[in-house]
């Protein structure tokens, strides 16, 4: 901040060329040492005023020989009068000089006097002047003339450093430097009235510190004749009025009396030069006295090295210079936003060039670490690219893990099925697999379930004997009812766990339940007959007599109903007489009817035309009928078990529109057009889709099939009970591996299983066999059998399997045949058929085992039908025959034998799309005819297809590849 400047009333210049004894002080004296001054400036005596050239040549000197030389003596004289003058008026009016505007330079009182007068005209021998004091008029101040001759200390250079230039300020200069020190002792060179004062010359007519004598200082005031006045010495003044302390006063360095009496500086503020400013360092940035110089202008970044000077974001002022602050970085060159990035900062890790990378972590400035769970394992690569869970650097770059243990928690090597087991290729719990109860390959038994990792028997079930399993039904079982120890007596069943005499048994006899325990108990009130209980059986004894027949107790006649008749006569009038029908009526079931519109009875005897169909002239109307809506939550779904279920469609499990395997199932009944659900009681299937569904007249067998969603492949199955309405598990001791879309076939006996692919789509060439009513497996290990193969034509005789064409290995075509005698245990190779083929429509009708269409390079609309008997080959009919097509297994394309030796049709697949037409085909005529398309145009992609013995039902799937899955149905009566 520039100072102000002082004005003293009698200003140095002038004080200067008045007294020219003291030409180089006027507040201080005069002070010589030996070739030495305070401040570091050499001093050399005065030398008479002459002109000669400066020794240096300096712009000062030659400007002080001008000035000697031109102005001559009268200037001088003139001068030195006027400033007299100027020099009375002052001390007149203030007693002492007044400080008003000028700079200064001050000695304090006793103080010996540093400083010399600002410039003179007169080169005194190198006695330089002292700092310039200010400007304007007094431009010439502090221009320090030089002359003599150096060993008399002549060639000073130019004056002191203007303190604050301004107008008219050109000529200040730096303080002249003296010529070659003197030799001798001090004080050998003072001059007239100079004495030597502590090895200093001072003239004691004019020094302050030494007025009269040496060490006599002045209080502050002017020392004129060797006597101390009471005029104050420049820069001093007499604010307290004592004349006793003289000048106490030193304006220019008291912040009490800074300038004048009572200017008091504000806080923190220094006087400097009779002026109130703030030291070096520091400012007044608000203006506001009472703080005084409040910031630190080195240091504050909000006024570095001046009051609004704000260093930018991430700098700090350091010696009043904005710089990065520490832990802080300029890395963009970007001034405006200033030091914007961290030396701990991931990209700038200690410096502009060091970057972590990914997950790199800066943990002190210049050194990089991997964040949490992250490693460093390739140095080609920046940053810590590999986590911690990599099964191939786990928890550290040199740890890989093994095949049995593929997955990594990021500090070992485990299974990766978490609170889960690895069993086999699946990641199971083992407190409720059933399937590995407990550890892996611990399947449950019958009638049990998993409770925590335990085999537990389901509720009304008990383990009774040694076997595994829970073979007692402790609700039914006569033997173990309620319990493994009580048993029902003779004649009395179990019911809900407890013993009761059975309706057929309904008399409690003590020992046993029997129909009767007396003859009373026998009598039914009819008097037809003589009842007579004999050995807890009723014997009803006919009165009758001539063969005829008591009807209702009412009398005996000779027949009751039709059904006493026989021989197509019917009973009117409790008397059997022929039935006589008119035409076109016929005699069904001993009733007239009209085959012609009759829809029980259409165009025959109990061709019932079903639910949604009229009968018109002898034919049942239309062919293909929707089928009624499915029960509610029972959705729509691919890839189900389906089979027929006595003359219903049975449909367990698939997958949603999802993917998300079902567990649940409902039975469709044609006959009623009406839907049921599939009891959920016992131990049902898990989830799955593609399992294969076998009827054995008593129960459903749903056995294998798979889940896309675990990756996994299920070997287990259970049992259906349609009369019970409950579930049973089947043993999983020797039961295959575990495969989807296998072919399943009813042998009278048992269950045969063969071929499906596993979750890769390899196919197998397994045949088994189950056993339901004793649970059991067993494998058919006979030689010389089919290699492994998909999309074959497969059919079961009654005592055979065959099998033609298909993919081996899943790749290709064949035109092998074989044949598997279930009962000899042997496989037998078949003639090769004519032509390669797989996904050809297929099944046994009875007589031959046909084989139409398929693919191979290119579909095909031809086909054969082998004879096991004959072991030949015959070429089916072209004529009449379907547009060419092949099925996919499990998804598009039926076959089934609807008739002895007719065999039915549908859909497919050709390289347009998706079929929905067929045909049926009769073996023994060689003949072809065309079913129309269904009504709902859906193609029924991976939909149940099955025929139920009257009538051949289509539901649910996908209505094309990519579309949503369909819950419409619909069956077709050939």
């Amino acid at each position: 901040m520039p100072e102000p400047r002082v004005r003293h009333r009698l200003s140095r210049r002038r004080l200067a060329r008045l007294f020219p004894v003291a030409t180089h002080r006027v507040d201080g004296g005069l002070h010589r040492r030996r070739g030495r001054r305070r401040g570091g400036r050499d001093l050399l005596p005065h030398r008479p005023l002459v002109a000669e050239p400066s020794p240096r040549g300096s712009r000062h000197s030659s400007r002080g020989e001008r000035r000697g030389l031109d102005r001559g003596v009268l200037m001088t004289i003139m001068a030195r009068l006027r400033g007299l003058m100027f020099a009375l008026l002052g001390f007149a009016a203030t007693g002492c000089p007044a400080v008003l505007d000028d700079q200064f330079t001050l000695v304090p009182p006793g103080s010996g006097g540093e400083m010399a007068s600002g410039g003179t005209t007169l080169g005194m021998g190198g006695k330089t002047g002292g700092t310039g004091a200010g400007a304007g008029a007094d431009a010439d101040a502090g221009s320090g003339d030089s002359s003599g001759a150096p060993d008399q200390g002549g060639s000073g250079t130019t004056g002191g450093t203007s303190a604050e230039s301004g107008s008219g300020g050109a000529d200040l200069g730096m303080a002249g430097m003296g010529g070659e020190p003197p030799t001798g002792p001090p004080c050998d060179y003072c001059g007239p009235n100079e004495q030597c004062c502590g090895d200093v010359c001072v003239d004691t007519r004019l020094d302050p510190h030494n007025c009269l004598s040496c060490g006599h200082g002045c209080p502050g005031t002017t020392c004129v004749s060797s006597s101390c006045t009471n005029s104050c010495q420049q820069g001093f003044l007499d604010c307290n009025k004592n004349i006793v302390d003289g000048c106490e006063v030193n304006a220019a360095i008291d912040p009490a009396n800074c300038g004048n009496c009572g200017i008091g500086c504000g806080f923190k503020q220094e006087c400097v030069k009779g002026y109130c400013v703030c030291p070096t360092g520091t400012a007044d940035c608000d203006q506001d006295r009472e703080n005084g110089c409040e910031i630190d202008t080195t240091s504050d970044k909000s006024s570095c090295d001046g009051c609004g000077k704000a260093c930018a974001s991430g700098q700090a002022c350091t010696d009043s210079t904005c710089g990065c602050a520490v832990g802080f970085l300029d890395c963009n060159a970007n001034p405006s936003d200033g030091c914007e990035s961290t030396v701990t900062a991931n990209d700038t890790c200690g410096s502009c060039s060091l970057d972590c990378g990914p997950h790199g972590l800066c943990v002190a400035a210049g050194q990089c670490d991997c964040a949490p769970g992250y490693l460093d394992c390739d140095p080609q690569v920046a940053g810590c690219e590999t986590p911690v869970s990599d099964p191939a650097h786990c928890g550290s770059c040199a740890v890989a893990c093994p095949a049995n243990l593929p997955a990594c928690d990021g500090t070992k090597c485990t299974d990766g099925c978490g609170a889960l087991k690895l069993c086999g290729a699946s990641c199971v719990n083992t407190q409720t697999d059933p399937e590995n109860c407990g550890a892996c390959g611990k399947p449950v038994g019958v009638n049990q379930t998993c409770v925590a990792g335990k085999p537990t028997c389901m509720a009304g079930f008990a383990d009774c004997d040694a076997a595994l399993g829970c073979e007692a039904n402790t609700q039914t079982d006569n033997a173990h009812c309620g319990s493994c120890t009580n048993s029902c007596k003779l004649g009395a069943v179990c019911n809900a766990g407890s013993c009761a005499c059975a309706p057929t048994t309904p008399n409690d006899c003590g020992a046993t339940c029997a129909q009767c325990c007396n003859d009373t108990q026998c009598s039914d009130g009819n008097s037809c007959t003589a009842d007579v209980c004999n050995a807890g059986t009723c014997s009803v004894g006919l009165k009758c007599a001539g063969g005829g027949t008591c009807c209702a107790g009412t009398g005996c006649f000779a027949c009751c109903n039709d059904l006493d008749c026989g021989d197509g006569k019917v009973c009117t009038g409790n008397q059997c007489v022929s039935l006589a029908c008119s035409a076109p009526q016929i005699a069904c079931n001993l009733k007239c009817v009209n085959p012609t519109n009759d829809a029980k009875n259409c165009g025959g005897c109990d061709n019932n035309c079903g639910p949604g169909r009229t009968c018109s002239a002898s034919g049942c109307t239309p062919k293909w009928v929707a089928t009624a809506a499915p029960p509610a939550g029972f959705v729509a779904r691919e890839g189900a078990a389906s089979g027929a279920l006595g003359s219903k469609l049975f449909v367990w499990g698939g997958s949603d529109a999802t993917g998300k395997a079902l567990s649940d199932g409902a039975i469709y009944d044609p006959a009623t057009d009406t839907w049921a659900a599939v009891a959920a009681a016992g131990t049902p299937p898990s989830a799955r889709i593609l399992a294969t569904a076998v009827w054995t007249g008593s129960v459903m067998v749903v056995w294998g099939g798979g889940d896309v969603a675990k990756s996994v492949d299920y070997a287990s199955g259970s049992r259906y009970d349609p009369v019970s309405k409950s579930w049973s598990a089947m043993t999983a001791t020797g039961a295959p591996t575990g495969r989807r879309g296998a072919y399943g076939f009813w042998t009278g006996s048992r269950v045969l299983i063969y071929g499906g692919v596993d979750r890769k789509d390899a196919p197998s060439a397994a045949v088994n066999l189950y056993d339901p009513v004793n649970n059991t497996w067993s494998t058919v290990a006979a030689p010389g059998g089919p290699s492994a193969r998909t999309e074959p034509v497969v059919g079961w005789s009654g005592s055979l399997l065959l099998l033609y064409g298909g993919r081996p290995g899943g790749n290709g075509a064949s035109n092998s045949a074989f044949t598997l005698d279930v009962s000899a245990n042997a496989w037998r190779d078949a003639a090769d058929g004519p032509v390669q083929r797989y996904g050809a429509f297929g099944a046994w009708d009875g007589s031959v085992l046909l084989a139409w269409g398929g693919a191979t390079n290119g579909v095909k609309a031809d086909g054969q039908s082998y004879d096991p008997t004959t072991d030949k080959w015959s070429q089916v009919q072209a004529m009449g025959a379907p547009s060419p097509r092949y099925a996919i297994n499990r998804q598009t394309g039926w076959t089934a034998r609807i008739k002895p030796r007719v065999s039915l049709l549908l859909g497919g697949v050709n390289g347009m799309g998706y079929l929905t037409n067929g045909a049926t085909y009769n073996s023994t005529t060689n003949a072809w005819a065309a079913v129309s398309p269904w009504p709902s145009g859906a193609s029924h992609i991976g939909g149940a297809g099955v025929w139920t013995g009257m009538e051949f039902v289509l539901w649910s799937g996908r209505s094309t590849t990519m579309s949503a899955l369909t819950s419409a149905g619909e069956r077709y009566l050939p």
